[in-house]
């Protein structure tokens, strides 16, 4: 992280190659759907996750609410696949 670089004493530049922030996060358009690329996972956010020292360190209050689904995958002629977040949720 950029600013606990800083924090810490260090000179940092950040450069982006896209107009916006993201890193291996993108966004693409077809057909007139938005598609949101790269990490799609958001991980961290509990007790002892890297999100939650984020927050802790720079006292920062994420405005969130954890997913019963985190994505669901289409795949033509068969029933979608969920990945739920609770692993319990994937026992038959």
């Amino acid at each position: 992280c950029a600013a606990e670089l800083v924090h810490q004493g260090y000179k940092v530049q950040v450069h982006e190659a896209l107009p916006y922030p993201g890193g291996c996060v993108s966004t693409f358009y077809r057909q007139g759907y938005r598609f949101d690329t790269g990490a799609t996972l958001p991980a961290g956010f509990g007790p002892g996750g890297v999100m939650d020292w984020v927050a802790d360190r720079w006292g920062i209050v994420w405005d969130h609410q954890p997913a019963k689904i985190a994505m669901t995958v289409h795949i033509s002629d068969h029933d979608p696949i969920h990945r739920y977040t609770d692993a319990n949720a994937w026992k038959i």
